[in-house]
C-alpha cells in the first residue's frame, strides 16, 4: 500500500471512530419570549439565557432588573443610554 493510500485509510477510519455518523435532535426547542418594546428573551435547550435590548432602566419599561434572575448574555442591538445603564449626554 502506497504512503498516500495509507494515509487516506488512516484519515477515513479515524473520521469513522471520532465523528458521529448521526445528529442527535435536541430534545426541547429554543424559547422565544417576547415582553415589550423591542426586549426578548432566548432560552436555549440546556438552559443559557439572551436578554435582547432590556429596556430595564427606563421609567416606562414594563420590566425590571428583577423580572430577569438569571441572564448569561446580555444582547444589546441598538445602544440606546436606557439599555446600558448609561447616562444620556
Amino acid at each position: 500500500m502506497s504512503n498516500k493510500r495509507l494515509a487516506c485509510a488512516v484519515t477515513l477510519l479515524t473520521l469513522v471512530f471520532l465523528c458521529p455518523l448521526s445528529v442527535e435532535a435536541q430534545t426541547k426547542p429554543v424559547s422565544l419570549e417576547w415582553f415589550s418594546w423591542s426586549i426578548f428573551r432566548l432560552t436555549s435547550p440546556t438552559g443559557k439565557v439572551i436578554l435582547i435590548n432590556p429596556f430595564v432602566t427606563n421609567p416606562d419599561s414594563p420590566v425590571k432588573v428583577e423580572d430577569f434572575p438569571k441572564v448569561d448574555v446580555i444582547l444589546v442591538a441598538d445602544g440606546h443610554a436606557d439599555e446600558v445603564s448609561a447616562r444620556p449626554i
